[in-house]
Order: C-alpha cells, then sequence, then structure tokens
C-alpha cells in the first residue's frame, strides 16, 4: 500500500525539483561536518613563512614548554592550513608523488610534497611562482615539508611570461593572428592576450583553436551577463584550470564543474567548453544581482556558486565551511593576482 497520496508525492517532488535546480555546479561535499575538521582545513592566514620561521627560531633557542602553557610547540602547528605564496625552483616527478624546492617572496626555502592526484602538477611548472595550500610537517626545530593538498598556478616561468608571450604572439607568431582583428573581434580586447596566455599556461597541450574559443567564450559571455571578466576568469581557474575535461568525483562537468542537472536548467551543454563557460557566467550572474544590495555581492555569489544559494540564506553570509571560506578567498586571491599581472605589464 502506498502511504502517500498522489497530492502529497507531487508536492514533494515539486520541492525537491526547486532545491536541485537550485544548487549551483559544486554543491556536493562542502559540509565539513565537526568543527575539528572545518579548523584544520580553513587556511589560517596568521601562519606566515615569517611567522613559523620565528617559531622554529624560538623553539631552537629552546623557548618551547607544554601544550597549553604559552610556549612554542611546533607538532601543534600541523593541524593547521597554510597558503603561501612561492616559487618552484626545483620540480621533480616521483612514481608516487611530486618534490617540490620552493622559495618564499621573503627568502624562506622549503620542500613541498604533492600526491599525483594534486591539480596543476602535470606539467614542468619550475620556475613557476604558484600558492600552496597544504599542512607544514616539522623535523625537530625546523620545517621538514610542507604537504601540498592544492597548488594554484600564479606566474609562469620567466621563458612563458606575459610580457614575453605578447611580444612574441602579438601580432604574429603562435596565435598567426596578423590582420586578423576583422576575423576576430576579440583581438581587439585588451584582456584577450591575457585570458589566451593563461589558458595556455595552464594547458600547453591545447591547441591554439581551442585556447582562443575559451578566452573568446569568456570575454563574451562576461559581456552579455554583465560580468567582470576577471572574475569568471579566476572562478574557471579555481574550478578546473580551465580543464575541458574535468569530471569531479561528484560528476561536475569542465571549466565552470556544472553538474548535469544544474546545466540543463541553464540551458547549455557542459560537454561544449563554450557553453560550459556560458552557463558558469549565466549562474554567477544571477547571484551576484541576487547579492546585490549586500556589502560583498562577490563574495556571497562566489559563496552560492560553491555551497548553494540555500546555505548563504540559511547563515546570512559564506557558510561556515573550509571549504567554501577558502573558495572564496582563493577567487579573489586570483584576480588581485591577474590586476597585479596587468598593470605591470601593461595590457
Amino acid at each position: 500500500m502506498n502511504l502517500f497520496p498522489p497530492s502529497a508525492r507531487a508536492a514533494f517532488f515539486f520541492v525537491f525539483l526547486i532545491f536541485i535546480l537550485s544548487t549551483p555546479a559544486s554543491f556536493a561535499g562542502v559540509y565539513d561536518g565537526s568543527a575539528s575538521v572545518y579548523n584544520t582545513k580553513l587556511i589560517d592566514h596568521k601562519l606566515t613563512p615569517q611567522t613559523v620561521n620565528e617559531l622554529c627560531r624560538r623553539a631552537k633557542a629552546g623557548e618551547t614548554a607544554a601544550p597549553g602553557s604559552g610556549g612554542v610547540v611546533l607538532s601543534a602547528l600541523e593541524n593547521h592550513t597554510v597558503f603561501w605564496k612561492c616559487k618552484i625552483e626545483k620540480f621533480t616527478v616521483l612514481p608516487d608523488s611530486f618534490q617540490l624546492v620552493v622559495k618564499t617572496p621573503e627568502g624562506f626555502r622549503f620542500n613541498a610534497v604533492a600526491k599525483k592526484n594534486v591539480r596543476n602538477l602535470d606539467f614542468d611548472r619550475t620556475g613557476f611562482v604558484v600558492a600552496i595550500k597544504g599542512n607544514l610537517k616539522f623535523s625537530g626545530c625546523k620545517v621538514n615539508n610542507i604537504n601540498a593538498r592544492s597548488v594554484i598556478l600564479v606566474e609562469p616561468s620567466p621563458a612563458l611570461s606575459l610580457k614575453k608571450f605578447t611580444e612574441t604572439n602579438f601580432p604574429s607568431g603562435w596565435m598567426n593572428m596578423v590582420n586578423q582583428s576583422e576575423k576576430d573581434p576579440h583581438y581587439l580586447s585588451p584582456l584577450y592576450p591575457f585570458l589566451v596566455h593563461r589558458i595556455y599556461m595552464h594547458n600547453p597541450n591545447y591547441s591554439v583553436s581551442d585556447i582562443k574559443k575559451i578566452a573568446a567564450s569568456i570575454l563574451d559571455y562576461s559581456e552579455k551577463c554583465g560580468l567582470d571578466p576577471l572574475l569568471l576568469t579566476a572562478l574557471l581557474n579555481i574550478e578546473s584550470a580551465f580543464d575541458v575535461d574535468a569530471v569531479s568525483s561528484s560528476g561536475a562537468i569542465g571549466l565552470g564543474q556544472l553538474m548535469p542537472f544544474t546545466a540543463r536548467n541553464l540551458g547549455v551543454n557542459p560537454m561544449d567548453p563554450a557553453q560550459n563557460v556560458g552557463g558558469a557566467a549565466i549562474y554567477l550572474s544571477r547571484q551576484l544581482k541576487k547579492w546585490k544590495d549586500t556589502k560583498d555581492p562577490a563574495a556571497l555569489a562566489l559563496a552560492s556558486y560553491n555551497a548553494g544559494p540555500g546555505a548563504v540564506e540559511r547563515y546570512n553570509g559564506i557558510p561556515p565551511y573550509s571549504e567554501t571560506q577558502n573558495y572564496v578567498f582563493f577567487i579573489k586571491f586570483l584576480r588581485n593576482e591577474y590586476l597585479k599581472q596587468i598593470r605591470e605589464n601593461r595590457i
């Protein structure tokens, strides 16, 4: 016997459908669970290389004490997540991991170890400036290594710099773009060389036509949706590193990591790179409009993209999930890095 009458089943299905259609590309897996999980995965922005270096110095000098006594206990820091910007000086591929020697802008050198599933290390990144999120491991009174959980590409090696890239490829060279402005109006956009370079440095194996298609779609949909193209670019950068074939464990697809049901609701084919970018742009623009009267619409729109607008409403702000808190920070961090590079290269 069916315990629920047809009207009740229909009502339940309607509510469930509304919930599904309101969820964004990356909704799955953002709940941290316990407070301890949240605290260990949330980036501790106070734990800078300078701070750690000073704590190591104090520990070496004997300023240690039992936990809770106010002294220096380095092992307690291993439960903290750090986010450090550094340059890769040596890149070694081992059977089960990547071994990196990195140097921070302050001149501190560390070893970093990343598992093979860590994104952005599928090509030799020697000379690249990266941002590493991970946990410190200590040996005595010094940092033994950083266990990298994620690596974000910030700038390429000098040989692949934005300035050198644009001088070499625009208006001639690799891009083969001489007198192409009439055929490709995107060439007239000052951001086009930057976007092409950004996608290329992540995926140097992509064809010229594929890279141009992705860059053009970012500009097109940013204009159509009234978006900051650098914000959209940073979102795609964090979601998939511009990987058109990326598929998450929860089934999110492509550049903007669109879930199939989200893509259907947005009327896009997530397997098509341009439409995938379009879906991400449409969803992000809707969230920006939703939160336009708040203090930080961009932060809440990004949080909605990651955790769902329902979660943002429920907590009246960025939800207390370390993944979402870090996600919003990553995208804002990258957008600021983009602006610095564009200014420095006078694009």
